[in-house]
């Protein structure tokens, strides 16, 4: 595929993807739990809870806020969450 090696040399050169073996193998079979890209710890980590909840925050009335809550200020509290969108507080 053309475009995925533009992009995955892209990626390299702006030393957002690093590879090893400039093959697909050193993208890992579960790539939830590791990443080839070279992004800050934190960031990683912020993505990795963002992946946990997302399907529930895609079902509630602004998810978006509680995913916010959850990745940004480390407040996993959907009740909190919940009774601010029926209260408005």
């Amino acid at each position: 595929m053309v475009i995925g090696k533009a992009l995955k040399d892209y990626g390299h050169q702006i030393q957002y993807f690093l590879y090893k073996t400039n093959t697909n193998e050193d993208v890992a079979a579960s790539f939830f739990k590791e990443t080839v890209l070279n992004y800050p710890q934190e960031r990683k980590d912020e993505i990795i809870k963002l992946q946990k909840i997302f399907m529930m925050c895609d079902h509630l009335p602004n998810g978006w806020e509680y995913a916010e809550q959850v990745v940004k200020h480390n407040n996993d509290n959907l009740k909190e969450h919940l009774y601010s969108l029926l209260y408005g507080t």
